[in-house]
């Protein structure tokens, strides 16, 4: 091997620069594998983010101790005024603790409160807020609306109960039938209205209303779904 040879160091098979004796070993560059693109990265981010917004707005509305302390030391009479109140800016969670409190107290011996509470307990079931630029559900999961949709019915029939006469029942009858409406369950609807009837033959109306639900069912073809009443509201104290 030649001197020449020697000092320029020992050339790699292939070509390429020769490597030095003596010096650090030439560093080998590997090839890096494919990297997440950042169109895909930064749609998955702001997902990831609107998920933590949405989480600490829940997290928001709930009661602290304190505040359900002073909601529990309330008059239950004052309770039932505050929650129709607050039932005015449609915040229908943010009244359910005022109700349980009205219901542990006189209001609670009158169909009008049970009759509120069903109506604000079916409201929140199908209201939606706007969440970090997402329309979302204002209850917390699927498993907590049939929840409020059960306590609901339940309501009701307790208003039921405590009607004084025919034309109240009536009146209680035709929100359940039109909260039947809501949710998709036409036949029960249709009992309902008959049953509102029955309570107070006066009330052709609603004679008419369940009539329409019953000609949707025999010919489904020829007529559209009914639209729930829109004019329905609380009971006022």
């Amino acid at each position: 091997m030649s001197a020449r040879r020697k000092k320029g160091g020992v050339r790699p098979p292939g070509g390429g620069a020769p490597e030095k004796r003596g010096g650090s070993p030439a560093r080998t560059v590997r090839p890096l594998g494919k990297r997440a693109k950042p169109t895909v990265l930064v749609p998955l981010a702001l997902t990831a983010l609107a998920g933590v917004l949405i989480l600490v707005a829940i997290q928001s509305r709930r009661a602290s101790p304190d505040a359900q302390a002073v909601i529990e030391r309330m008059d239950p009479v004052a309770a039932n005024q505050r929650a129709i109140e607050i039932c005015a800016t449609h915040d229908w969670r943010a009244a359910l603790p005022y109700f349980r409190r009205a219901l542990e107290g006189p209001p609670g011996r009158e169909w009008r409160t049970h009759f509120n509470y069903a109506i604000v307990l079916n409201n929140l079931t199908l209201q939606f807020a706007s969440r970090a630029g997402q329309q979302v559900t204002a209850t917390r999961s699927s498993a907590e609306r049939i929840e409020l949709g059960r306590a609901s019915l339940d309501e009701f029939w307790q208003a039921v109960r405590l009607a004084p006469d025919g034309a109240t029942r009536a009146k209680i009858f035709a929100f359940r039938a039109n909260m039947l409406v809501l949710w998709g369950f036409p036949w029960e609807a249709f009992a309902t209205y008959r049953a509102a009837w029955q309570a107070d033959s006066t009330r052709t109306d609603l004679r008419s209303r369940g009539d329409q639900f019953l000609a949707l069912m025999q010919n489904p073809t020829r007529f559209t779904f009914m639209q729930p009443d829109s004019s329905m509201r609380l009971a006022m104290p």
